[in-house]
């Protein structure tokens, strides 16, 4: 494993990267480089002629777009199979944000950089700023290993005609400005109903619900 600055047109991105990062982050990625510094080197491997990126694609791009002609990278020396694996490894074995740790941390900052550097948008910025609103009791209640706050499943159509029924009849009832403070309703809604729930009841909330919705 060697340290080294390499010219941007020297390295190649993989053709393997599971990862995306939509344009707002992408472009939050580029003020944050332009301000800091590239501060994160790429993961990279020698090819033939050229280096190739294990780990760092969106950076790379970004770094490029920022203006900088060398970047910092990590040259390690792997095979395709395990450059696979290092991706896979890097791009899944990240942490995820603790909700109200998140809030009061960005309850600290004016929304402008948390949107420019950190692509927040109205609707993220105002349900964190919700949940300082709500009582101790429930802060305490809830275990952020037991509620996830990204959901991850897949619904069919009839279940993504539901949920924009829901979402527009929350907002029809002004309840929520917006889809994004609507959703934040109705999970509140379900979190608060779980926190209800009487302490010998058999149902208990999946460690671990995940739902995607189709774009």
């Amino acid at each position: 494993m060697v340290f080294q600055k390499i010219s941007v047109d020297e390295i190649r991105e993989n053709g393997w990267n599971p990862n995306r990062m939509d344009r707002g982050k992408f472009c939050a990625l580029v003020e944050a480089i332009r301000r800091y510094g590239f501060v994160q080197p790429l993961l990279v491997r020698r090819r033939k002629d050229f280096y190739e990126v294990v780990d760092g694609a969106h950076r790379l791009r970004a770094a490029k777009e920022a203006g900088l002609t060398t970047v910092e990278c990590v040259v390690v020396e792997c095979d395709e199979e395990e450059a696979k694996l290092r991706t896979l490894m890097m791009n899944r074995l990240r942490g995820r944000f603790e909700p109200f740790a998140l809030a009061r941390l960005c309850a600290e900052f004016d929304d402008a950089p948390l949107k420019r550097y950190l692509a927040f948008s109205e609707d993220e910025l105002r349900g964190l700023a919700s949940l300082l609103e709500e009582p101790e009791e429930v802060k305490l209640e809830v275990n952020p290993r037991d509620y996830a706050v990204v959901f991850e499943v897949t619904l069919d159509a009839e279940g993504e005609r539901l949920v924009e029924r829901v979402l527009a009849e929350v907002q029809r009832r002004g309840m929520a400005a917006s889809r994004g403070e609507a959703l934040v309703v109705v999970c509140r809604h379900w979190l608060n109903s779980v926190c209800r729930l009487p302490a010998n009841s058999n149902s208990k909330p999946p460690r671990r619900t995940k739902q995607r919705q189709k774009t």
